[in-house]
């Protein structure tokens, strides 16, 4: 009988975490081979595809992507949702030929946080070079590399416009060693933007402008798979909605310090549109 109690208790102890587990790794429902597969390209419109890790994914961090799809699709634009959780560019770079079959007219490529993190966290690095076989452990370089790749590949089989976002906050300690390293990657981002004359999307410094505006210290970036967990059951158990989340956890703009909440996912909407109004006004034509 204690046996049989003790699978009980475990049972329903583990079944919201699955549940949160399968809310936010779930894929969305415009991802590319589901685009592909239900031939959803509409006559006279244009696709846009973000490519980008979890942040763009929308399950763990707010779903920027279908905020603008909401915005710009009686502007002729539809979205395709090319974010997996957990990748780095080195993983993102071997899904291009899902992205290049949807045709895209516009590519907004958001990549580097994870790679931050292989970075800052020794840990989490050892298991990336060791899961993901990445040829090194994370670094500035090997980000660089697998970015750059990923806008060649783009340019030579692609005709669409590309944008390069610059990185989100981790945590909101503008003095922590994971904020340096942000910044830095950032710069890498911009570096592959003008070499390759592309538009840059200035997210990183945006989120640093208004954490200046809001003063103080603020909480630093902890890579904490209790805090994602938390903030997953938070979210889909309690139906707490992101910003909530973010104020309960004592941050800013990350729920959990990593990922995005309202706040910060409209202003990345908010910069990703000025980039696409050309596409838009080209697709009212």
């Amino acid at each position: 009988m204690l046996a049989l109690a003790i699978v009980v208790v475990a049972v329903v102890l583990s079944g919201p975490l699955l549940y949160a587990t399968y809310r936010m790794t779930a894929l969305p429902e415009n991802a590319p081979r589901a685009f592909l597969a239900q031939g959803r390209r509409l006559p006279g419109q244009k696709v846009v595809v973000c490519l980008g890790d979890s942040i763009t994914h929308g399950r763990s961090s707010f779903d920027w992507v279908s905020l603008l799809a909401g915005r710009l699709g009686a502007k002729g634009l539809q979205f395709v949702n090319a974010g997996i959780n957990g990748e780095l560019a080195f993983d993102a770079r071997k899904r291009l030929p899902d992205v290049i079959a949807c045709q895209p007219d516009a590519v907004v490529v958001l990549l580097g946080t994870n790679d931050v993190i292989g970075a800052v966290d020794a840990a989490a690095g050892r298991r990336m070079h060791f899961f993901k076989r990445l040829p090194s452990m994370p670094n500035p370089e090997l980000f660089r590399e697998h970015l750059e790749g990923i806008v060649l590949e783009l340019k030579q089989r692609t005709g669409a416009r590309i944008a390069l976002c610059s990185l989100p906050l981790l945590g909101d300690d503008l003095s922590s060693p994971a904020h340096q390293k942000v910044s830095e990657y950032s710069g890498r981002v911009r570096e592959v933007a003008t070499a390759h004359g592309l538009s840059y999307v200035p997210l990183h410094e945006e989120m640093v402008r208004l954490r200046k505006a809001y003063g103080g210290a603020g909480r630093p970036f902890v890579m904490s798979m209790g805090l994602i967990t938390k903030a997953s059951l938070q979210r889909y158990l309690l139906g707490m909605d992101w910003d909530r989340i973010t104020a309960a956890n004592g941050f800013l703009f990350n729920p959990d310090s990593i990922h995005l909440n309202r706040q910060a996912g409209e202003l990345l909407a908010r910069l990703v549109e000025d980039f696409l109004e050309p596409t838009a006004a080209t697709s009212a034509r």
